[in-house]
């Protein structure tokens, strides 16, 4: 067996750094920001932060190194500093400390995978980047809130803008084994509200039953997912190769003999570029206004079937079964030497998305594993920070 490549001391350390900054979506990632802010000044890198409306959470964009105008050209690395909770799981090792398991050849930690590792090896090799550089600029671009809104990103995107910052291209750091993947799912988080009407569960005519309604739109919803795994063109560079609809949780009820007046209930369309998902849930609403509403309105005139739409996140890559890279994404692939590689596709969302929405050819490729993400005693290979130092290294031009 060949040996474990092994990661520089210094991507350790900065690694151990930033995991030990407590950045939990709902928390402050201000300390973590502030300390790459002073580390990027002390190696003569000026950094743009860009606030959100509480001024408790920053993006940071900066330029390490690289010929030409700072505005113009240029591949940025992008991460996001916010990492999922903790709470509830199982840690055999502190979370919010970096443990080094040599037996293993493992980094242990809160975000070590998902994604500070990523962000560790870019900042270790600032100092050669910025005395190597020779090519087209370097950008740095960490954000916040991925995990949650995304609106981090779309803060910076619209900063970048304004600014008159248009780089040429991006590579976002997400765990995939330092594969290059070029599309992923669109995501859309729907929460839908029936009202009925409350009554003694003897007396059922008396009531309108929320939950037994509601049921009724989440068959609709799993026939929907039914139609869609029959018929719609596959992309099979994904393990689920068609879009999907799901409820995810369901809240209703106030105590076993009462008739129900509330039910509330959330669903998602995990779906492919070329699928609409407003599209399929306004099919959705129209079947609630139609074929539900009408029967519980006959019971009671108070009666509502409402939808929120919580969360959007557009699909990543080609919009079209057939259609192939973009001259924007090949260029990228060329610049990272993956031209003629596999290229790979995901089911989780990054914010890719939003890149590739501002006109930003966008590729993934990042150190870990999406498999140990999110999980208690998440961890990363410590031959994936290696490679990762070693792609870095080969952007640049010398």
């Amino acid at each position: 067996m060949p040996p474990t490549l092994a990661p520089s001391a210094q991507s350790l350390s900065i690694i151990k750094t930033l995991v030990a900054f407590n950045t939990v979506s709902e928390h402050s990632n201000l300390p973590l920001i502030e300390w790459v802010k002073q580390y990027l000044s002390d190696h003569g890198v000026a950094s743009r932060l860009s606030y959100d409306s509480t001024r408790r959470k920053a993006n940071l964009f900066a330029t390490l190194g690289g010929q030409g105008s700072e505005k113009s050209g240029g591949l940025i690395l992008s991460g996001h500093t916010d990492t999922v909770p903790v709470t509830g799981q199982a840690w055999a090792t502190p979370p919010f400390e970096a443990v080094l398991s040599s037996s293993e050849d493992r980094l242990y930690g809160r975000g070590t995978a998902d994604m500070k590792s990523f962000i560790g090896v870019c900042l270790a090799l600032v100092p050669s980047i910025v005395a190597q550089h020779r090519g087209a600029p370097l950008h740095l671009a960490l954000s916040f809130d991925e995990e949650t809104t995304m609106l981090g990103v779309r803060s910076l995107i619209a900063d970048l803008r304004d600014a008159g910052i248009t780089p040429a291209g991006c590579i976002i750091g997400e765990p995939t084994d330092m594969a290059a993947v070029v599309g992923h799912k669109g995501r859309r988080h729907v929460r839908c509200c029936v009202r009925g009407k409350a009554a003694h569960s003897s007396l059922p005519l008396d009531g309108v039953n929320a939950i037994e309604y509601a049921a009724k739109i989440v068959v609709y919803l799993r026939e929907l997912g039914q139609r869609h795994r029959m018929s719609e063109p596959r992309h099979f560079g994904y393990a689920v190769p068609y879009s999907t609809v799901q409820t995810t949780m369901v809240l209703g009820g106030l105590s076993a003999n009462t008739i129900p007046a509330e039910c509330a209930f959330d669903f998602e369309f995990r779906h492919l570029p070329w699928t609409d998902a407003a599209a399929l849930q306004a099919e959705v609403q129209a079947f609630a206004q139609t074929q539900v509403l009408p029967e519980m309105l006959q019971q009671f005139v108070d009666c509502n079937i409402t939808f929120t739409t919580a969360a959007v996140l557009p699909a990543f890559g080609a919009a079209s079964a057939t259609e192939g890279l973009d001259d924007g994404t090949a260029a990228v692939l060329a610049r990272m030497n993956r031209t003629g590689q596999p290229l790979g596709y995901v089911g989780f969302g990054t914010e890719a998305s939003w890149f590739q929405d501002a006109g930003i050819p966008t590729v993934i490729c990042g150190p870990g594993s999406i498999d140990q993400a999110h999980k208690p005693n998440e961890f990363i290979a410590l031959s994936q920070i290696a490679q990762c130092e070693a792609f870095i290294r080969s952007l640049m031009v010398l």
